[in-house]
């Protein structure tokens, strides 16, 4: 499993090589921003599904409560 360290410093380690630092850690900003999206989106769609039964009941218990 890779950390944020071993990503930095593979990019750092890469970016010595041409002294592109700059560009090194513009892309890697870039990767975290996406990834952390990503992830993000994954658990909003995980939380809306597994909220789903809650907006159900709700309905049925409004409806019992006007009838």
């Amino acid at each position: 499993m890779m950390t944020v360290k071993d990503v930095t410093a593979i990019a750092k380690i890469d970016a010595s090589f041409g002294y592109n630092y700059l560009e090194a850690y513009l892309v890697i900003f870039f990767i975290y921003i996406l990834l952390c999206s990503l992830v993000q989106g994954v658990f909003h769609l995980a939380e809306q599904g597994m909220t789903a039964y809650k907006k159900t009941a709700l309905k049925k218990n409004t409806r019992q409560a006007f009838s």
